[in-house]
């Protein structure tokens, strides 16, 4: 849960692959921390990649299969 008060970091979720080569816009969704963003992006994930950033901070990649790579 939120703190009273306290901003929600924005998340930028971009799918069928990196942010240079996308194959769409990305979507920008206000979540608590890199944890809330990886399950958004597991809600969202269907049959192309989803990459998770933090404004310029890759925060994770998901696979169609549910393959999830690590933090960098």
């Amino acid at each position: 849960m939120i703190e009273p008060g306290k901003l929600m970091a924005q998340y930028l979720f971009y799918f069928g692959a990196s942010p240079e080569t996308a194959s769409q816009a990305p979507r920008e969704i206000p979540c608590d921390d890199d944890e809330a963003a990886i399950e958004q992006a597991f809600e969202l994930l269907d049959t192309v990649a989803v990459e998770v950033w933090r404004g310029s901070r890759f925060v994770a990649r998901l696979e169609p299969r549910g393959f999830l790579h690590p933090l960098q």
